[in-house]
């Protein structure tokens, strides 16, 4: 179950993101560096590129060291991949509530009291290929934490064969033969003098070698080829001993492990091979200008050229180091060695060692403390649970809707036999609200009426299919109220039928469920909601005082969002009634902010994940209309609307239709053409009212006023 759950861990695929795009910015920059000292020295080239190796290496151990104890300096966002997935739990519940809500005040919004199930099912269709989009995010997750695990299995797998060589090693080493003889001994001494060092390293020869090798950490020894040992001249043996030398002198074994290590854990980047194929090369002119110090170039290619004859020169021994790297080409080095222009530097001065050493460590240190951060702190197992209640539901209401009369009959029988059976009372109510004959609304009815009386907390009671205005129910509901005075549940439920006919008693219920459960902010959101219908219903100082109290809510909702696991889209969300109620308010420079707040979510390059940006767009550019109509400033209110109008569309602006409030107050201005092409705008993307816009267009063509009011709502 741990295996699962890092599997899905948004956390962990942050920072496997982040530290993958860390090492391949080091190694990418590193290969520029790389390329643009390749004129310089080998003593140079060679110290550059260990050090890309090194900050490589470092930037990952200290990176998870400083993930460890939370040192960060910069935590950059990373929302490629979580908040995308995030927008279809969070928005759909969102939405679906508000749909609920809308679709029980039958007195508000008259033409959507018929099919209550049906905006439903729009949206749910709707939003189909959201939960895909969502899932597909969610799979990527699951990549990312899987390609961790396949680069940490990789690196297992590099180490042991590493750990395998060095088994490999001592044993060969234990079949070497030390060589005893005098001339060839004085002659290391003496090439060991050169180098400033009493007594060189043993040497040794084996028949199992191709290549004169340096192997050892602490103790490096040299081995020559048996079959080369009897037939080398005096400058051979000399060569061979000065480039051996010089790579034990130059620590080139203990670079050569550590540079192992580092590949092993970095396998997976291409560019890392790139990086020590330069460092092996520029390690090799290092150790040929060494011995171009004793021997003149003619007479050291002439050694080369004889000895690449009787032996090769590439070791294929693991973790030792022959007298030519793995990519070295004889005809390329030969041609290095004889050119004018080389540099035989064998070292580096002490203030640019000092130099790189001070810049490895800044850039290791500075870049080892950005870690990217979730824009979400929402787990796997959060988005997974509700996405599944979400799915659960739409599948529930889908069973009910399209019950059978045998089917029906069935459940009707079954309450019978168990009063208390709640889900079957719910499909009920669902196949009964898609009915228009008068029996199935009176079954309706007398469900709706037991469930208040018997079961008043029942979720299905909140549902729109759940909610039956009448004045026997209301009656019942009040009758609850007053029994349940102190439970969320009745008073929320009750709140959702009370919406509709009695707006009053429904803000009773909210703002008393708002005092016993204060740290809930859904008794905002239905308040807010609440005072908006009040707000429609209302004229004069009424409807502003409605439109300061919906504010009000919607204010408190928003600023408790931080807390919610989907800030951005949460806030997004709620943007559009805001700004519609700060308008109503009188609050311009609020709702100025607000519009703009949802056209800079709707830029964000991550919105274009977001199926909803199109909604920000819309209300983005409505508000801002409507806040230069309250200016007297038609010019801006026209070009806005305009605007408002090039959405692509969103699920909320399909199933319900643009708030027309904006293209009403222009009407009245006299910018009849202005409307019109507003409306041909809407056509295109709100599908379901394409036969409405017509109408409207051709009603303003031939100078009549069209009736906007039952798109004035949302």
């Amino acid at each position: 179950m741990e295996i699962i759950s890092l599997l899905f861990s948004q956390e962990l695929a942050v920072s496997v993101f982040t530290l993958f795009f860390k090492v391949f910015m080091v190694t990418l920059l590193g290969v520029v560096i790389i390329k643009l000292i390749s004129g310089k020295s080998a003593p140079v080239r060679s110290l550059v590129s260990m050090g890309i190796i090194a900050v490589t290496g470092l930037a990952i151990v200290i990176s998870i060291g400083f993930k460890v104890y939370g040192i960060a300096w910069y935590k950059p966002v990373v929302p490629v991949f979580l908040d995308p997935s995030a927008a279809f739990t969070e928005t759909l519940l969102d939405e679906q509530n508000e749909s609920l809500t809308v679709e029980s005040s039958e007195s508000v919004i008259p033409e959507q009291s018929g099919d209550t199930g049906s905006m439903t099912h729009s949206f749910f269709e709707q939003n189909k290929s959201t939960e895909s989009a969502a899932m597909t995010r969610i799979m990527i997750i699951a990549l990312i934490n899987l390609i961790c695990l396949i680069w940490l299995a990789g690196i297992v797998i590099q180490l042991f064969r590493f750990g395998f060589n060095f088994l490999l090693i001592i044993k060969f080493k234990r079949s070497l033969s030390a060589i005893t003889d005098r001339s060839f001994i004085e002659m290391s001494n003496s090439a060991a003098v050169s180098f400033g060092k009493k007594s060189p390293p043993k040497l040794f020869t084996s028949h199992r070698i191709e290549s004169p090798v340096t192997i050892g950490l602490l103790n490096p020894i040299v081995i020559i080829p048996q079959k080369l040992f009897d037939c080398l001249n005096e400058n051979e043996l000399k060569s061979i001993l000065l480039h051996e030398l010089a790579h034990i002198y130059n620590y080139d074994h203990i670079i050569d492990l550590i540079n192992r290590v580092i590949i092993a854990v970095n396998w997976w980047n291409p560019l890392i091979y790139i990086i020590n194929k330069e460092h092996e090369q520029a390690r090799e002119e290092v150790s040929d200008n060494y011995v171009l110090r004793e021997l003149n170039p003619k007479t050291y290619i002439q050694c080369i050229t004889d000895l690449a004859e009787k032996v090769t020169l590439i070791c294929s021994l693991p973790t030792a180091s022959g007298m030519a790297g793995q990519g070295s080409s004889l005809s390329k080095r030969v041609s290095k060695i004889l050119s004018k222009k080389r540099n035989t530097a064998v070292n580096t001065g002490l203030a640019f060692k000092a130099a790189a050493f001070s810049i490895s460590l800044f850039f290791t240190v500075g870049i080892a403390g950005l870690h990217g951060q979730n824009s979400t702190e929402a787990s796997f197992s959060n988005i997974m649970e509700r996405s599944r209640e979400i799915s659960q539901r739409m599948d529930f209401e889908r069973e009910g809707r399209n019950l059978t009369p045998e089917k029906a009959a069935e459940l009707e029988e079954c309450i019978k036999n168990n009063p208390d059976d709640i889900r079957s009372r719910s499909l009920l109510l669902l196949y009964y609200a898609g009915k228009r004959d008068e029996l199935n609304k009176t079954k309706r009815k007398q469900m709706n009426l037991w469930l208040v009386e018997n079961h008043p907390e029942a979720d299905v009671l909140n549902r729109s299919y759940g909610n039956c205005p009448d004045p026997e129910i209301a009656e019942a509901w009040k009758a609850q109220v007053k029994k349940n005075p102190d439970n969320p549940h009745v008073l929320l439920n009750a709140g959702n039928n009370f919406t509709g006919k009695n707006i009053d008693l429904a803000i009773e219920c909210y703002e008393h469920g708002k005092e016993i459960d204060s740290n809930n902010s859904e008794w905002d959101r239905r308040l807010g909601e609440i005072y908006k219908f009040k707000m429609i219903q209302s004229t004069g100082k009424e409807r502003e005082l409605a439109a300061q109290k919906s504010l009000s809510a919607y204010e408190n909702v928003y600023n408790k969002i931080g807390s919610k696991s989907f800030p951005g889209i949460a806030k997004m969300n709620i943007l559009p009634d805001m700004g519609k109620a700060a308008v109503e308010a009188g609050e311009l420079d609020k709702a100025a902010d607000y519009a703009n707040q949802m056209l800079a979510y709707a830029s964000k390059p991550a919105g274009n994940f977001y199926s909803d940006d199109g909604l920000s767009v819309y209300y983005g550019n409505f508000v801002l209309g409507m806040v230069a109509v309250k200016k007297d400033d038609i010019k801006s209110a026209c070009e806005y609307l305009l605007k408002a109008g090039e959405t692509k569309g969103s699920p909320t602006l399909v199933s319900f239709g643009p708030n027309l409030n904006l293209a009403k107050e222009l009407l009245e201005h006299g910018e009849r053409d202005t409307v019109a092409a507003f409306l041909k705008q809407c056509r295109e993307f709100w599908t379901s009212g394409r036969d409405k816009c017509d109408i409207w267009i051709k009603e303003i063509e031939e100078g009549k006023t069209p009736d906007f009011r039952t798109q004035m709502y949302y």
